[in-house]
């Protein structure tokens, strides 16, 4: 099948019989060369005429999108865990986890969703994306305006917890439907990690569906245990000086270290977790959320997470300037 064979006459084909390189090997590389003629296949709506070619490659992107949404998943039970405490009694420590574990989608959650639904195959596991990034959305909303009334009243038992409550149920509901779709689907090569009632991850879900909390702890805080991966990037160490803009207050801080999700910073002035900041480092300017402050200490989540060999993000993993 020579999906990039050249025609006769064309550009290209004149350009590899011209000069003393006509017999030199391709300067594109296999792997480019290949995902250019899966490009080719999905424009041409072609791969319901290979479809081993199709299914391999669905099942290929499955394999990388399962731990993406196992990791969005378990904030989701965390989240719903926080919600379900709050639709009991008022609790500072609960509210507080709902910006804490505030589930950031990771970039490569996002580009492997995307991948996966133009590919359009396994239209089970699509629909279930798509659900469950719709239940999550919602979800997200009701926490984000949850926090927003919560900074302007003191007494918490005068903010309702209805919506959120629910939206975070609805998503755990939703998780659970796509975790077990993809599972379905990647069953044949990865039949240890099943998305059945054996699963860690899949019982706290039903349960925090249910109305639950089953990710506080006994004393009553909330902090995620040790079977979950809580980051998917990993966080290198730096130290150089930003300016950080809240509102209209702008401070001095420094970052502490970085990944692809968010920074960690050290400032003295007020912070406080589900604020709106951003940063600045040289002429780098990035927009993000505040999730969590132990002065002075606090951490910072991007509003979109970086590519891990985008230039921002090399920019900003090399700095150690401390001037």
């Amino acid at each position: 099948m020579h999906l990039l064979q050249d025609k006769p006459g064309s550009r290209h084909a004149t350009q590899q019989g011209e000069g003393s390189d006509a017999g030199a090997p391709h300067s594109v590389a296999a792997p480019a060369l290949s995902e250019l003629a899966l490009a080719r296949l999905v424009s041409e709506k072609a791969l319901s005429n290979f479809p081993e070619i199709a299914r391999s490659r669905a099942v290929a992107m499955l394999l990388v999108l399962r731990p993406e949404v196992t990791h969005v998943a378990a904030l989701t039970a965390m989240c719903a865990s926080a919600a379900n405490a709050l639709a009991t009694r008022p609790d500072l420590r609960a509210a507080r986890a709902l910006t804490k574990f505030f589930p950031v989608e990771s970039a490569t959650f996002i580009l492997a969703s995307t991948r996966f639904r133009r590919l359009g195959q396994s239209p089970g596991v699509c629909d279930a994306l798509c659900e469950f990034n719709e239940a999550l959305s919602g979800a997200m909303t009701a926490s984000m305006e949850y926090t927003a009334a919560r900074q302007m009243m003191t007494d918490l038992t005068a903010i309702p917890t209805g919506d959120l409550t629910q939206s975070w149920q609805s998503a755990c509901h939703a998780a659970l439907a796509l975790l077990a779709a993809i599972d379905s689907q990647i069953s044949l090569f990865n039949p240890l990690s099943r998305a059945d009632d054996g699963d860690m991850l899949v019982s706290v879900l039903k349960v925090a569906a249910k109305g639950g909390s089953p990710l506080r702890s006994p004393g009553g805080g909330y902090e995620m245990p040790a079977w979950v991966e809580q980051r998917r990037s990993p966080r290198l160490t730096v130290a150089c000086h930003a300016t950080l803009m809240v509102g209209s207050q702008i401070s001095t801080v420094e970052i502490t270290d970085v990944s692809t999700g968010g920074v960690g910073i050290e400032m003295t002035g007020r912070l406080e977790p589900g604020d709106n900041v951003v940063i600045k480092v040289g002429h780098i300017i990035l927009a993000g959320t505040v999730v969590w402050r132990r002065p002075p200490r606090a951490g910072i989540a991007f509003a979109q997470s970086l590519i891990d060999d985008s230039p921002t993000y090399k920019f900003l993993s090399g700095r150690t300037d401390t001037k």
